[in-house]
């Protein structure tokens, strides 16, 4: 099946998986936005908060962790510090890549299934769907996921 609607896939996708029967994409998809959450929370202002008051240039710190051990999606595309990135949503008024709104949403998805169906356990999941809903509660459910520190 697959293969026979791959070339209307591959109009809009360049990577196709096939994971597995129904509501295998569904799954690794949230799985993957757990991670992606993870990233992004913990690429939020407060280790920049940690290291400007010392003098260090938030745009030389994100350089640094670009080729460290802390890179990730979230230093390449969201640092939450406006001009760092010029391309992403802190130096565009928070223009969402991913909205916040988007990102409680399949946290809260797979907080859901995992407690329902898997019993794993995802302590640091519900850490970061708390922190996105703050987000939502301050008024940023439409902006871009990394806007709230």
């Amino acid at each position: 099946m697959l293969e026979r609607v791959r070339p209307v896939l591959e109009i809009d996708g360049e990577n196709i998986f096939h994971v597995g029967g129904p509501g295998m994409g569904q799954t690794l998809k949230l799985c993957n936005q757990m991670i992606a959450g993870a990233q992004t929370i913990g690429a939020r202002p407060r280790p920049m908060r940690c290291s400007m008051p010392r003098g260090v240039d938030a745009k030389l710190a994100t350089d640094v962790f670009a080729v460290s051990t802390a890179n990730c999606v979230a230093i390449q595309q969201r640092v939450p510090v406006p001009a760092c990135r010029p391309a992403g949503p802190a130096s565009n008024e928070w223009r969402p890549g991913f909205a916040t709104e988007w990102m409680a949403k399949d946290l809260f998805l797979a907080l859901a299934v995992s407690r329902a169906s898997l019993d794993v356990p995802v302590a640091q999941n519900a850490a970061n769907l708390q922190c996105f809903e703050q987000s939502m509660q301050a008024g940023y459910r439409k902006l871009d996921q990394s806007v709230f520190g």
